[in-house]
């Protein structure tokens, strides 16, 4: 039979209703029952029942715990966790959970679970750890409370995350150009400096869709270089848009829109489509919308879980949830003209739309 909370009280000699209470870490209840609780029911395997849950949720939907229970989000300023941030805290009030923010230097964080542990955080949520040398806590730590990552960083701790899905980002957007008429789509993907896991999902996507054409003229040989400085984009790009006269680019980010249509002068769409796997809407860009709030608010939902179930500690097999991402049609792409083969299986530019494909890039001189 399913353990109970009657067990657990018996076991402990103490009301069933000073159960409920603790499992629900009311600060009614003093920390040292409240431990002895959990310890009680992780020992007989306790689980809530989801049918009571959901006639509690049934029978109080209105009811909300004021904000007494303090959880943490630790984060390294990048652009997708700013976004996730606000909807996160947003969306934990809701639950009765009051979410801070921490952005500690990376050298003092050896031991910052443990001195969230003692300020009496019930929760964190890791965002990108961008330093693998300067790993947020030891492996210790993670044992003090329910620990979730949120995104992919260069130091990935073995714990249950949530992120978004590179992988069909790419499919996405390659798929998307393929539509539009596009042909002979060149990536600059770039490679982080270390790499981290998203590297492997782009360049993964990317080689297997290339796996599917059934023309050799069609695959341009990516551009996955460590992010090219300002210096040095006119001695990589050029070349390489010369050589193999792209009519698309996917590309990283917007700092490639910013030099083919500002240093290098092209005409975008006219003469070149551009599509980012991280849209600007400064540029209106063709791309994909990755919706940082819905990461914000599903890493909320995984750290709720982790805290109502009393998980800690470093996970064996984690679980990675991903978010899917939309495409966001903008200025920077169009439709292009296109003819099938006979058999109508590939599909490939117009005489048209190829003698319009810009062959030399201007002078050096000439750019800005």
């Amino acid at each position: 039979m399913r353990p109970t909370q009657r067990d657990i009280a018996e076991r402990l000699g103490i009301s069933q209703a000073t159960v409920s209470l603790a499992l629900q870490k009311s600060p009614k209840i003093n920390a040292e029952t409240i431990q002895r609780v959990l310890d009680a029911a992780e020992a007989i395997h306790y689980q809530p029942d989801p049918a009571l849950l959901n006639m509690s949720a049934y029978r109080w939907p209105e009811e909300r715990k004021p904000l007494e229970h303090r959880i943490a989000f630790i984060y390294f300023k990048s652009a997708l966790e700013l976004q996730a941030f606000p909807a996160a805290r947003e969306h934990a009030a809701k639950m009765g959970y009051q979410l801070d923010c921490f952005e500690i230097p990376l050298e003092h964080n050896l031991h910052l679970l443990r001195m969230l542990y003692h300020r009496g955080y019930e929760g964190v949520v890791v965002g990108n750890i961008q330093d693998p040398y300067a790993p947020l806590m030891t492996n210790q730590d993670y044992a003090l409370l329910p620990c979730v990552a949120c995104g992919h960083g260069v130091y990935v701790p073995p714990i249950h995350r949530v992120a978004m899905d590179w992988f069909s980002a790419v499919r996405l957007a390659w798929g998307k150009l393929r539509s539009l008429g596009y042909r002979r789509i060149g990536a600059i993907l770039f490679t982080h400096s270390p790499p981290v896991p998203d590297d492997a999902f782009r360049h993964g996507a990317l080689l297997y869709e290339q796996s599917l054409l059934r023309v050799p003229e069609e695959i341009i040989p990516p551009l996955l270089d460590i992010s090219i400085s300002d210096n040095d984009a006119h001695k990589i790009y050029l070349p390489w848009m010369q050589e193999h006269r792209p009519d698309a680019v996917l590309a990283f980010h917007e700092g490639v829109l910013w030099y083919l249509q500002e240093y290098a002068k092209y005409r975008i769409p006219e003469e070149l489509g551009v599509a980012l796997l991280q849209r600007d809407t400064n540029y209106n860009a063709s791309g994909i919308e990755f919706h940082g709030e819905i990461l914000g608010r599903a890493a909320i939902d995984l750290l709720d879980s982790n805290i109502r179930h009393n998980r800690k500690g470093l996970v064996a097999n984690p679980t990675i949830k991903t978010v899917i991402p939309d495409w966001i049609d903008g200025d920077t792409t169009r439709l292009r003209a296109i003819v099938s083969h006979s058999d109508g299986t590939n599909l490939k530019p117009s005489e048209e739309v190829v003698s319009n494909l810009r062959t030399p890039f201007p002078p050096k001189s000439q750019a800005r």
